[in-house]
């Protein structure tokens, strides 16, 4: 994935100190060529006259071939360490700190590539949003670290269960998103309803989901938002519920699963 000026303005004021830095070994790369150049030319100097025997015009053509190549040589180390540093700026830009997880930009993006695959193919799409029941009662009752240990335990457990092709990302506090490829409504609700009996046994609170599918021509934005409204449905009716919204304004097509 590469890493664009404009992903790079979203990151945070503090690691935009990269841009900067690769902004002034940008203007250096000329005077390091340079002084590679001179570097390479004294060398040749002091070589000189081991090469006496080849006539001159060779042995100074030898010599700047020897310059260019460190130059070249420079450059490639620098401009490696800098793409290095890039990439790694990008995945602490689109994850999240805590769980390791994608966080909500970055899923989106994922889910923004994954929508232009399935609208080409036609295949299906579902994407559910998780959130934990209660959440908010348990940190008040056992503290910030063992809230923030259940929610990277979590993240673990909804990694371990999907498949490679799905995605997982991490949305405000408590809330989970994942997008499953090739999967209806049916095998998704199927899929979340599994997790809720895994995790019954694994944790000690419960969660809720709301689950929609892709419909063609949508956006990112509209699908996160139907899948949302479903999770408003699925808390309102009380923990460990799954809800479906087919339309986006249709309260009679929630569906209850």
């Amino acid at each position: 994935m590469i890493l664009t000026r404009q992903k790079f303005l979203k990151l945070s004021e503090g690691e935009r100190h990269l841009w900067d830095v690769e902004k002034a070994i940008q203007k250096i790369l000329i005077l390091v060529s340079a002084l590679a150049l001179l570097a390479a030319l004294g060398v040749g100097y002091m070589l000189y006259e081991q090469l006496g025997t080849l006539p001159v015009p060779i042995r100074l053509t030898l010599i700047l071939l020897l310059g260019l190549l460190g130059a070249i040589l420079i450059q490639s180390i620098l401009l490696t360490l800098i793409d290095y540093q890039w990439i790694r700026l990008e995945k602490r830009g689109l994850s999240d700190p805590l769980t390791g997880l994608l966080n909500r930009a970055g899923f989106e993006e994922m889910l923004a590539q994954e929508l232009r695959r399935v609208g080409r193919y036609h295949a299906p799409l579902s994407l559910c949003v998780i959130d934990l029941d209660s959440f908010r009662s348990f940190q008040e009752n056992f503290g910030k670290r063992l809230a923030e240990e259940l929610l990277k335990r979590f993240g673990d457990f909804l990694q371990s269960n999907v498949r490679f092709s799905d995605c997982i990302g991490r949305g405000k506090n408590d809330e989970y998103y994942v997008f499953l490829p090739q999967t209806d409504l049916i095998r998704a609700a199927k899929f979340l309803d599994r997790l809720i009996h895994q995790s019954e046994d694994k944790f000690d609170c419960t969660f809720s989901a709301g689950l929609t599918a892709y419909r063609g021509g949508e956006s990112t934005g509209e699908m996160i938002t139907r899948s949302e409204t479903a999770l408003e449905h699925a808390k309102k009716e009380g923990k460990s519920r799954i809800r479906c919204l087919i339309e986006s304004d249709d309260s009679f097509s929630v569906l209850s699963l």
